[in-house]
């Protein structure tokens, strides 16, 4: 719904996804959280941001209104092996010099909304977290990232369970990997560092 200005004949519309307040018409800007709860076969759905590609032309007010909308993040899909089967995975971070998570501002009034949009690498850190996570040994992980290209540079993946922490580096010097905007960049991470979480003891002091 929207209201009709006086002495206006025609309307010029756009229109962006997820909803945000306080936002100005001429330039909006969202950002893609670094905390994430995906679900296990798909990215977590609240991290998406869509776009009108280019602003609609309308006379009157019309009661429907057709666009075509693009997508402005990009998504991972990384497949972790070692993680021990039946533990509880607490948390996955992945972190990179190359800022994978950040913002992205664009103008829906205007043609080339896309191509005219600017995205910002803020963050190096995106952790992703699932109610009842049970690790299975070969787990698959998605996440929604600014568009980056990792190639050339590094990654790091800690997993926290219940039970102890791994953890693995890996440098990306001479190797590609590219999150692109609107595709799923697939990876597999492997020989991970485990190391066992200490174990706590409760001093008494009066038995």
């Amino acid at each position: 719904d929207f209201s009709a200005t006086y002495g206006a004949t025609s309307y010029t519309l756009g229109a962006f996804y997820p909803y945000t307040d306080n936002q100005e018409t001429s330039s909006i800007s969202l950002t893609i959280p670094q905390r994430q709860t995906p679900a296990a076969d798909s990215y977590d759905s609240k991290t998406d941001i869509l776009v009108s590609k280019e602003p609609v032309v309308v006379e009157g007010t019309p009661d429907k209104v057709k666009f075509t909308f693009a997508r402005m993040v990009a998504f991972a899909k990384m497949t972790l092996k070692g993680i021990g089967a039946g533990e509880t995975i607490e948390k996955v971070i992945f972190s990179s010099s190359a800022k994978p998570a950040g913002a992205v501002e664009f103008k829906v009034h205007e043609a080339a909304t896309v191509e005219n949009a600017k995205w910002y690498n803020n963050f190096e850190d995106i952790t992703i977290t699932r109610e009842n996570w049970v690790a299975t040994g070969e787990d698959v992980i998605w996440m929604t990232t600014v568009p980056t290209d990792l190639s050339g540079k590094d990654f790091t993946v800690t997993v926290v369970t219940d039970r102890c922490t791994y953890t693995k580096s890996v440098d990306l010097k001479g190797r590609t990997l590219n999150f692109e905007r609107a595709d799923v960049a697939l990876f597999t991470v492997k020989d991970l560092e485990r190391v066992e979480s200490a174990t706590e003891y409760k001093l008494l002091t009066d038995i």
